[in-house]
């Protein structure tokens, strides 16, 4: 979130962008290893919004609601 101007109006230019994951490892020998990478990167797309009490309150009734979309991810590598 950063506080700026937009045609000479106070304005709140919000995105967010969210990477969750894990990654355990699983030995399949003593020289060999599989790292697998599980997880999740969430985006929500970039806007400006008023910058008064009126206008959060208003945005939160909006037609439009700028909602997360989510993009899954896996890998698997072998590690000798």
């Amino acid at each position: 979130m950063a506080l700026t101007e937009l045609n000479v109006d106070d304005k709140i230019f919000t995105h967010q962008y969210i990477v969750v994951g894990f990654r355990p490892e699983f030995k399949v020998s003593k020289h060999i290893s599989l790292p697998v990478m599980v997880g999740i990167n969430a985006v929500r797309n970039a806007y400006y919004d008023g910058r008064s009490l009126s206008a959060f309150f208003k945005a939160m009734g909006r037609e439009y609601d700028p909602c997360f979309q989510i993009a899954p991810y896996f890998s698997v590598s072998i590690v000798l």
